[in-house]
């Protein structure tokens, strides 16, 4: 998942965590935000060596990957690889900044921003009562979710909305 902040990258990978669980596969998250890239290069490595030895089928998810530079994404890549050819269903979120650990990955699906846009906003058009809030998020998810969704005849002031702006801050 390769997005910027408050795209719902976090949300995403819960969202599929919770389905691999029913499905009855072993979980095993990682948040790597506070991480530089050889430490989380380091545990990526030593995750994929563990998840690869354990005989049930697992998922394996690392939020925030830091942006690395190429030793860093070789070693990472590689680590990932061995994971997939183990039967390790594996995924992972970066910012745009680390997207070059795609291109070591061709064989990978990616899932981007445009991917996660709210579609039931972005497709709004200007005449309909809810232009307003596509006026105003974009279809983010985070700026979406901040604004209240009463279809009441007053719309609310974003700018008076403490919840927008927190969002607008991170």
């Amino acid at each position: 998942i390769c997005a910027e902040p408050g795209m719902g990258r976090r949300d995403l990978i819960t969202r599929l965590i919770r389905t691999a669980s029913k499905d009855g596969l072993r979980i095993s998250r990682h948040d790597l935000s506070t991480r530089d890239s050889e430490s989380a290069s380091a545990l990526i490595v030593r995750v994929a060596r563990e998840s690869s030895r354990r005989p049930e089928p697992s998922l394996v998810a690392f939020d925030e990957l830091p942006p690395s530079d190429e030793s860093c994404v070789r070693r990472q890549a590689r680590a990932l690889k061995r994971m997939w050819e183990a039967g390790v269903h594996t995924v992972f979120s970066l910012p745009p900044e680390g997207s070059q650990l795609l291109d070591a990955l061709p064989e990978c699906s990616c899932v981007t921003a445009s991917d996660l846009v709210v579609r039931t906003v972005t497709e709004v058009e200007s005449g309909d009562f809810s232009y307003w809030l596509r006026r105003y998020t974009r279809g983010v998810p985070s700026l979406v979710s901040a604004l209240p969704l009463n279809s009441g005849p007053v719309r609310p002031n974003p700018l008076k909305c403490t919840s927008y702006l927190d969002a607008l801050q991170e």
